[in-house]
Formats: structure tokens, C-alpha cells, sequence
């Protein structure tokens, strides 16, 4: 009895998880006929951001090869090149720094962008329907959704994919550090990455699914938050 219902539940987890996938380019797609140049660019600080990182770890162990390298020869002081090393891994942090305000810029003006292109294409789709359709209820849940999450939701679908390549950047570089030293330390790496790739999917599908629950009545309750508050009901 319990193997029928939990095929059944992968079943519907699989269903849901390729039409999520199936929607994805046409969200991006969405995006992009906004602010395909605000896109680029948060796309490419993505992937430098992500690389910076790995650039600092491999700055970090040549001045610890430096170190130990002054120390076997029983020298003291920097060498020139030690102190390359050091002002090269302070400039990193600089840079990181620089990058990271300026991946909260791009964001931020992406955000505005997009809301403010779909909420032009909201109304013009909504200014050709038929009145007939503002008769509806179900309509209005649909409306009410739209107005919630549809300014919204595109946007967290490109964030979490421009996360996952950054991760995945970092992760290819990582990697092409620790096979130079040992492989049992790339599968622990892996093995790390996967229960956050899996959480995030998981939770992202079931607060879209709570959010479209919850429309009917939070429809209502603006509805009753119109007549409660509004003079002109009052009077």
C-alpha cells in the first residue's frame, strides 16, 4: 500500500521538477526582453565574482610556499617576491570587495527593470480581455497572482540560476586545485554541494505552491481591507 503511493509521489516530483525545467527558458526569455544589458552584465560579475575567490586561495598557498621556502634557507625579511604575493592578495580583497557592491547595483537595477516591464505587460494584457473576465473570480485569483509573484518570481528563477553558475565556477576552480593534491578531497566537495543544491529546488517549489494557496484568500482579505478602511465605504 505505502510503495504505490510513494511511486506515486516521485511520479508527481518528477512532473512538477520538468515543468519547472520546461518554464525555465521562457522565464529567462522574460527577463532578457527587459533588460538584456542589466542581464549581461550580472551574469558577468557573476562569474568573475566566482572566480575571485579561487584566485585568493591560490595567492594564499604561494605565500605559504614562500614562507616555508625563506624558512628552510633560515633567511628573514620579505623577498620582493613574497611581498608581490602579499600586495597582489590585498588587491584581491579590494577587488572582491569593488565587485560585491557592485553585483548589489546591478541586481537592484535589474529588479526595477523587470517589475517595472512586467507590470506594463500586465496591463496590456489585461486591457484586452473581454469585461467579462473581471466577472470571475477565478479570474481575479489568477489576476491577484500575476500581480503578486509575476514581477517576482522570474527574478528568483534567474537569481538561483546565477548562483548555481557561480557555485559551479567556484567549484570548477576549487577542483582544479585539490586534483594537484588529492581526489578523495574533490568527492568530499562534491558530496557538500549536493544536499544545498537539493534543499534549494525543494523549498523554492513549495513556497510557489503555498503562495498559489494562499491567493484566494488573500484576495479576500484585501477585499475586506478595501471596505473596512476605505471613507467612501464609510459613508
Amino acid at each position: 500500500m505505502r510503495l504505490p503511493a510513494f511511486l506515486s509521489r516521485i511520479s508527481r516530483r518528477r512532473r512538477e521538477l520538468l515543468g519547472m525545467l520546461g518554464n525555465t527558458p521562457r522565464l529567462i526569455q522574460l527577463v532578457w526582453a527587459a533588460a538584456p544589458g542589466w542581464l549581461s552584465v550580472n551574469i558577468l560579475l557573476t562569474l568573475i565574482n566566482s572566480s575571485v575567490p579561487v584566485a585568493q586561495l591560490y595567492i594564499s598557498k604561494l605565500i605559504v610556499d614562500q614562507v616555508i621556502l625563506i624558512l628552510a634557507h633560515e633567511a628573514t625579511g620579505f623577498t620582493p617576491y613574497l611581498l608581490g604575493l602579499v600586495l597582489l592578495g590585498l588587491g584581491l580583497l579590494l577587488i572582491n570587495e569593488v565587485l560585491n557592491q557592485l553585483a548589489v547595483y546591478v541586481k537592484r537595477v535589474l529588479e526595477d527593470q523587470f517589475l517595472l516591464y512586467a507590470n506594463v505587460r500586465l496591463l496590456q494584457q489585461a486591457m484586452r480581455l473581454d469585461l467579462a473576465h473581471y466577472e470571475s473570480a477565478e479570474f481575479h485569483d489568477i489576476l491577484n497572482l500575476a500581480q503578486q509573484s509575476g514581477g517576482q518570481y522570474p527574478l528568483r528563477v534567474v537569481s538561483l540560476l546565477s548562483r548555481l553558475l557561480g557555485q559551479f565556477t567556484r567549484l570548477g576552480g576549487l577542483l582544479a586545485l585539490l586534483l594537484r593534491f588529492n581526489l578523495g578531497v574533490m568527492g568530499l566537495l562534491l558530496m557538500s554541494v549536493l544536499p544545498t543544491f537539493w534543499i534549494g529546488i525543494r523549498y523554492s517549489s513549495r513556497r510557489f505552491r503555498m503562495n498559489r494557496r494562499q491567493t484566494p484568500s488573500r484576495r479576500l482579505a484585501d477585499y475586506f481591507y478595501q471596505i473596512l478602511t476605505d471613507p467612501q465605504y464609510v459613508k
